[in-house]
């Protein structure tokens, strides 16, 4: 008569290898790791159309600032040529009458002052008879 058949595990529903001897580990599937495991993957997939949902979002908000800003732009148009033209002529008219005005040429222009600097300034304010005694003060920004 052969012995009865072993078997290990709490439910008994793996047989003991042929001589006696217990298995290598249980041949029964743990679920908690294969939970977990999907759990995660199901928070992946929420995660990733979250984020997909928010990137949507702020891009239909870009493209609504862009419109925004463009009315407004819109809203503030810059002068025409014709206008700044005008204005220019009204301005140098009404100098040209202030200038009539005062007894002086009306096409008079100031001359301009170019490159002084504070070394130019001091030697300007020196007076001739500095100037004549040959101790040049003027910076090389004249020469240029």
């Amino acid at each position: 008569m052969s012995d009865p058949i072993q078997h290990i595990g709490a439910d008994q529903a793996v047989p003991a290898e042929p001589d006696g001897k217990k298995a290598s580990h249980p041949k029964h599937a743990k679920l908690r790791p294969r939970r977990e495991w999907e759990k995660a993957v199901a928070e992946t997939i929420d995660a990733r159309a979250e984020l997909q949902a928010a990137t949507a979002a702020h891009r239909r908000a870009e493209i609504a600032e862009g419109n925004a800003l463009a009315d407004f732009m819109s809203l503030c148009k810059p002068p025409s040529q014709l206008d700044v033209t005008r204005a220019h002529l009204a301005r140098s008219q009404a100098e040209r009458a202030k200038r009539a005005e005062a007894g002086l040429d009306p096409d008079a222009r100031a001359v301009p002052v170019v490159n002084r600097s504070k070394i130019d300034q001091h030697a300007l304010a020196r007076g001739k008879a500095a100037a004549r005694s040959g101790v040049p003060l003027l910076s090389n920004v004249v020469r240029r």
